[in-house]
């Protein structure tokens, strides 16, 4: 909204106040759900996080924003004749070949994947520009019609050789060739391990009966639940700090409720509470997101954040 707010008051060309132009500010995903308009172009422009960091940050959330499922979803919006622009600053080859083949995937063919680099002397990288539709025919027709535009997508033609890994929702790493754990991330692990392990024998005697393996587990499944969680959250409310509010405020009521449930029932037997755990973590593994989209956004945001945090409730009576 900031940003929106300074280009309606300081664009020179004033866009905004054109009263054909309708302004929604929302996430790309979040929107592509909720709207039922078609449309004659869908524009990827350029996201803020397109610097290559494949070893030391490889998840951000905005990676959705480029997975099959994210361009299948566009593509239901246009119109039939529609158009659909993708520009990426790829600083590797592999990430434009990847982004080439998710949209060959989804729409048959790319007919233009092209460069627009900028001055050489500038020291920067330029970005890639896709362009495809779902009558690329026509898209053909139109482009040759004009010589100018046709000898520059012809004379910065990206050429896609080799094969990548596609991403999809299931698979989001944008910014990794290929499905491994980065050098960095081991290199990190290690390193925790070796403290860990030093500052257990400087001061693990002073502790009682060593190691609580039972709820170091729990503990590391708590985590991975917690992250995995923002992460899907993301695909249905949009990657903004809504999210992290709606999981984290979840998570402290379950287990606000877990501890109000074990204080007045006084569990003993904990094997039935491990068993309908189980049965939750299946459930969560398994639900697909998309049936949330039935209800309306107050309802969704109740169910998502339960629902998908609810094994922490039972983890907290044990």
């Amino acid at each position: 909204p900031g940003i929106h707010a300074l280009g309606a008051q300081l664009h020179p060309e004033k866009p905004y106040q054109n009263p054909r132009v309708h302004t929604i500010i929302d996430d790309a995903r979040a929107y592509f759900k909720k709207t039922t308009k078609k449309y004659d172009l869908i524009v990827f422009g350029l996201l803020d996080s397109h610097t290559l960091s494949s070893q030391y940050n490889n998840m951000r959330l905005d990676h959705y924003v480029y997975t099959e499922e994210s361009f299948q979803e566009a593509r239901k919006l246009l119109k039939d004749d529609g158009i659909l622009v993708v520009s990426f600053a790829a600083q590797k080859d592999w990430i434009g070949v990847r982004l080439n083949g998710v949209l060959k995937k989804v729409f048959g063919e790319v007919p233009y994947t092209f460069t627009t680099m900028l001055p050489s002397e500038s020291n920067l990288w330029g970005s890639l520009m896709f362009i495809t539709g779902n009558n690329p025919a026509k898209l053909r027709q139109w482009v040759e019609a004009r010589p100018e535009l046709r000898d520059y997508v012809r004379k910065n033609a990206f050429q896609c050789s080799g094969s990548v890994q596609l991403i999809s929702d299931d698979w989001p790493y944008l910014y990794i060739e290929a499905p491994s754990i980065p050098r960095m991330y081991l290199l990190i692990i290690m390193a925790l391990a070796v403290l860990f392990i030093a500052a257990y024998r400087l001061m693990g005697s002073a502790g009682e009966g060593g190691i609580n393996w039972h709820f170091f587990f729990l503990g590391a499944a708590f985590m991975l639940l917690e992250f995995q969680n923002v992460s899907k959250s993301a695909l249905l409310f949009g990657s903004t700090w809504m999210v992290n509010a709606y999981i984290i405020s979840a998570i402290l009521v379950l287990i606000l409720l877990a501890n109000i449930c074990a204080y007045y029932f006084q569990i003993k037997n904990t094997l039935p509470v491990y068993i309908i755990l189980l049965a939750s973590v299946l459930m969560v593994y398994f639900i697909p997101l998309d049936i949330f989209n039935n209800f309306g956004y107050p309802a969704k945001s109740i169910l998502v954040s339960i629902i998908l945090n609810i094994p922490i409730f039972f983890a907290g009576l044990i």
